[in-house]
């Protein structure tokens, strides 16, 4: 079955699709298939998966939760570093959804916020928290995937119970800081 025929395809599914298809990092919803199957042989602890190559996606719930969903459709987009795929995919569908939530559906693709550098970064939350950044960073993520990775993981996660870091993840995106 392709996406566009899916009969859960609409309302939010539909906006999460739209806002990361911005810019054309998608494909087609006709374009990108959907195995279907309850299980993977093999794997019972896995929710959904993706075949970049093959513009295949699995769900096992159907409809799946708006975040797997999410989730799946950023393996789909050109992403250079493949390391950072994972972490790509785990922020930017947070937020996308966060961003259906509050029906805002951005011109620009959210995978934009990891162009940003670290000081850009910092200083958007100086100006919305009115401190530096601090200790807010996870130093093991930090070590791993750099400044920029970490502090978009931990702004995501508190943009879910603090609106300061929802508004700072907005102006990263819209590039409303300064120079970016």
């Amino acid at each position: 079955m392709r996406l566009c025929e899916a009969y859960w395809f609409r309302g939010p599914y539909f906006k999460v699709y739209k806002i990361l298809s911005t810019e054309n990092m998608l494909p087609h919803p006709c374009m990108i298939n959907i195995l279907e199957q309850d299980r993977l042989p093999g794997k019972d602890d896995v929710v959904a998966a993706c075949w970049k190559e093959d513009m295949l996606v699995w769900f096992r719930f159907n409809p799946p939760k708006l975040v797997h969903f999410a989730h799946e459709l950023v393996h789909l987009m050109p992403i250079d570093d493949e390391r950072l795929e994972e972490v790509y995919a785990h922020v930017l569908s947070h937020f996308t959804v966060m961003l259906v939530e509050r029906n805002i559906v951005p011109t620009v693709n959210p995978i934009r916020l990891f162009s940003r550098s670290s000081d850009y970064i910092e200083e958007a939350v100086r100006k919305v928290y009115g401190v530096d950044v601090g200790e807010m960073i996870n130093p093991l993520i930090e070590a791993k995937y750099g400044r920029t990775v970490a502090m978009l993981v931990e702004l995501v996660k508190k943009a879910y119970y603090d609106e300061r870091a929802f508004k700072v993840l907005l102006m990263l995106l819209f590039g409303v800081v300064g120079d970016g």
